[in-house]
């Protein structure tokens, strides 16, 4: 699917943000090497949202407190566990096309894993392509880094 790997160094991302803890390296490969109109077709049979894919990226879990995890499941965005985002530092496609190639993202809430690197958020349909990480931060880190995108 792409021509290149981008470039990723997770150790980098954290001393930017000045964010501490372990990452946890994750590899998806369920759509490695397929096109693009493969990918957001299949993601098209599995979900009505509007797909989205994503490289480079890091699974954020969010660090709430009692009043801030009431109002997530209030909107709806109640999955089970520990709330998260999603972040990307390379946009492959956006089937809305809200961004230009290679831009960063940074989603809502995601409301249900799909497996294998599909996550739904409330609007849009997230696919992370290769390899990224997965770590905690609280939400003030998480706001610093939207605020980048």
């Amino acid at each position: 699917m792409l021509p290149f790997e981008p470039i990723f160094d997770i150790e980098e991302f954290k001393a930017e943000f000045a964010l501490t803890g372990p990452a946890e390296k994750i590899l998806f490969s369920k759509y490695e090497g397929q096109e693009v109109e493969s990918v957001i077709s299949d993601v098209r049979s599995v979900s009505s949202k509007p797909a989205c894919l994503i490289a480079a990226w890091v699974i954020i879990d969010l660090e709430l407190g009692e009043k801030q995890l009431s109002q997530l499941a209030t909107d709806g965005v109640n999955h089970g566990g520990q709330p998260y985002v999603l972040y990307s530092r390379f946009l492959i496609a956006d089937h809305r096309e809200r961004w230009p190639l290679g831009a960063h993202v940074f989603s809502t809430p995601v409301a249900r894993n799909l497996g294998g690197g599909l996550f739904e958020t409330a609007h849009t349909a997230y696919v992370l392509y290769g390899q990224g990480y997965r770590l905690g931060m609280d939400v003030n880190s998480a706001a610093r880094i939207k605020d980048t995108v």
